[in-house]
């Protein structure tokens, strides 16, 4: 998973977002393929099949397949009331999420942190037909 944020530089200094875009890049070829436009997090799963990232714009995680077909994000927190961000972030920026706590075998479920305080844990599958 490679980033750039050439787009975004000069709005960091004033906005503090540190946003980018995120790449898949063939080792090989050296080709990269956008998957991810202007986010600040994301994640690879470590067989890399998906990409999973948080969009702060509804506190919301989503994941990606990295598979060329099936290039539609699914959203796995956004119908959860609970936060899925730091809620004692107190300065004039967005609350960056808890992060994610890990993967399942075979990249099956994702682990996303949602409590700082207690480290608690919620896991979703990376299909709509859950």
């Amino acid at each position: 998973l490679g980033t750039d944020n050439t787009l975004y530089r000069r709005s960091e200094g004033w906005d503090g977002s540190g946003v980018r875009d995120f790449y898949l890049v063939d080792v090989q070829t050296g080709i990269k393929r956008l998957i991810i436009r202007k986010k600040n997090y994301a994640r690879l799963s470590p067989g890399g099949r998906y990409v999973v990232y948080y969009d702060q714009a509804d506190s919301s995680y989503y994941s990606v397949s990295t598979d060329l077909n099936t290039p539609q994000p699914v959203a796995l927190t956004k119908k959860i009331a609970i936060p899925f961000y730091n809620e004692r972030h107190d300065s004039p920026s967005e609350p960056p999420p808890y992060g994610i706590a890990g993967w399942a075998p075979d990249d099956r479920f994702v682990y996303i942190l949602y409590c700082f305080i207690k480290y608690n844990f919620i896991f979703f599958r990376h299909s709509t037909n859950v």
